[in-house]
């Protein structure tokens, strides 16, 4: 949660369990003889809770006519503390029967608290565990219980220190408390988040934290190393527990995950919610907004976002971690099936490329979760602006994008780094209105590719019609491609003089030709970048550009 926010804390429960007086007593310090029905929204300053966070306490009846304020106060709230009588077991039966299903049907998603009021007045024959546990059985999002007297100050300001803990280190995405008939385990999110970790902690690659890799973790993560009596500690407790957690070396990955789950389960959430908000993460377990908004990759249309020599080195690195066998290719049993296929090196690396360019924020996140540590910026560059690329004699961008309007008769094809323009979002790409969906800026082209059938006339003056209107669109400085699909099935003497035609008045190259049935679909894309990398020949010149050169 951002800093400096409120925690707002609801408490609910049936008339006269002592929510008035929990509240009173937590605010004051004293125990009221006569507490008024109901209390305004109460604030406790952020000196109240080990945490440092201020609460918004708000009191509730459970009066009829008071419902609709009941109910808005629980959407409102962080945290909702279940109060009953510990005097009263009525009251603790209309936890299960009435609370939490109310809570159910609104939808409500937060943590609760059961809390036993006025403890001071529970039979003496009688304990918490005795009475809770039938009812953590039936209600699990119940995820803590705790006594209190306010009469006695016993444990009042516990309830809301529990309170303020629940949302600021919550349980539920780290640790399910009843995973395996009752006995909790780790979520698959936070065995993920906690690997990474572990991963990037692991300097030498062998599988396990020795004993200078655990103390800079330690420091890292807590700002003071390990005693080496403390860490032999740590390793016993894991090896009592969990024989594979240790090893001759350090310990594993297993044994790591251990240890977390036990902060746990022992109720020590800070500690590994310290761990991973230091390692980027937010309270969904994904990379936060603080650690993925550390680069800035605003940009004109006409610049593409690329990965520098030191960010393919990275990739490079982890590609040959991953590539086990040695062969040249991440098989997907080598890396969890990232991929459809098993890339190569140059494809991986390729899909990274094309990654960055039309999302370099994805790229700059699976960096992260690969590993990167320390300042990522030095991992990507901005290109030059279009224009001033052309102008000079340096090496301009590595990644090209293409926008490819499609003609009647050809099915999309999906080549280099292309971007298929749609019939409705074409209309929109020439008319500069931005509004079709997912519509692209004409301005971020580096070229554009008209397809057409070689075989069918009308699919050939579809493909020129459009090729005309986007040079005009472009302001007739975008290079512009034909292309002449189902080539295996021959050019029709028709199409191929119309064709011949057109590129004469537009003092343009005549269509690339492709057959896939031929093994065209390789040569394509090298073709591409040929006439990419020296656009002016590309470029046609229409009516409005041959004035221009009059």
């Amino acid at each position: 949660m951002k800093p400096g926010k409120a925690v707002r804390v609801c408490v609910i429960g049936d008339s006269q369990v002592g929510k008035t007086s929990l509240i009173t007593a937590a605010a004051t310090e004293s125990f009221p003889d006569n507490p008024p029905p109901l209390l305004p929204a109460t604030r406790l300053g952020a000196d109240a809770t080990p945490e440092g966070v201020p609460l918004i306490i708000t009191d509730t009846s459970s009066r009829p006519e008071d419902k609709p304020a009941l109910e808005l106060a629980c959407l409102n709230s962080d945290v909702i503390i279940l109060a009953y009588d510990t005097g009263n077991p009525r009251t603790l039966n209309r936890i299960t029967e009435v609370w939490v299903p109310e809570l159910q049907r609104l939808g409500v998603k937060v943590p609760l608290l059961l809390v036993g009021c006025k403890s001071d007045l529970r039979p003496q024959d009688q304990n918490m565990q005795q009475v809770v546990v039938p009812v953590l059985a039936k209600c699990k999002e119940i995820e803590s219980c705790l006594d209190c007297s306010a009469k006695n100050l016993i444990f009042v300001s516990e309830v809301f220190y529990y309170a303020v803990k629940a949302v600021v280190h919550p349980v539920a995405p780290l640790f399910d408390v009843h995973a395996h008939n009752g006995v909790g385990a780790l979520r698959p999110l936070c065995i993920k988040a906690l690997m990474r970790i572990f991963a990037m902690c692991d300097n030498d690659r062998d599988g396990t934290l020795n004993d200078a890799e655990l103390n800079d973790f330690q420091v890292q993560c807590f700002s003071a190393p390990l005693q080496p009596e403390e860490l032999a500690g740590v390793k016993k407790v894991v090896a009592q527990k969990m024989p594979q957690g240790v090893s001759n070396n350090g310990l594993t990955l297993p044994g790591f995950l251990f240890l977390h789950a036990l902060f746990i389960e022992r109720g020590r959430l800070e500690t590994t919610w310290a761990v991973l908000r230091k390692f980027g993460y937010n309270n969904e377990l994904q990379l936060s907004e603080e650690a993925l908004g550390v680069i800035s990759f605003q940009r004109s249309p006409d610049q593409v976002v690329e990965l520098t020599r030191e960010g393919v080195d990275f990739l490079e690195q982890r590609f040959a971690q991953f590539d086990k066998d040695g062969d040249g290719r991440l098989s997907p049993a080598e890396q969890d099936d990232m991929f459809a296929c098993a890339p190569s090196r140059r494809g991986f690396l390729s899909r990274w490329a094309f990654t960055t360019a039309v999302d370099p924020r994805a790229t700059l996140e699976h960096c992260l979760l690969l590993g990167h540590r320390g300042d990522p910026a030095p991992l990507f560059c901005i290109s030059r602006p279009r224009r001033a690329e052309r102008k000079s004699d340096a090496p301009g961008r590595t990644v090209f994008q293409g926008f490819a309007p499609r003609a009647g008769g050809v099915e999309p094809a999906a080549t280099l780094i292309m971007r298929e323009v749609g019939e409705g979002a074409a209309e929109d790409v020439l008319s500069r209105t931005g509004n079709a969906p997912g519509a692209p800026d004409l301005a971020e082209a580096d070229a554009a590719l008209f397809i057409f059938d070689c075989s069918n006339l009308n699919s050939l003056r579809t493909a020129m019609q459009l090729l005309h209107r986007t040079a005009a669109a472009a302001g007739d400085a975008l290079p512009c491609v034909l292309l002449a699909a189902k080539d295996d099935l021959g050019m029709s003497p028709e199409v191929e003089a119309a064709c011949a035609e057109a590129c004469a008045e537009l003092a343009m190259p005549m269509p690339l030709a492709m057959s896939l049935s031929g093994g065209d679909a390789a040569r394509i894309p090298q073709q591409l970048l040929s006439i990419l990398r020296s656009p002016d020949g590309a470029i046609p010149l229409t009516p409005s550009l041959k004035v221009c050169h009059i």
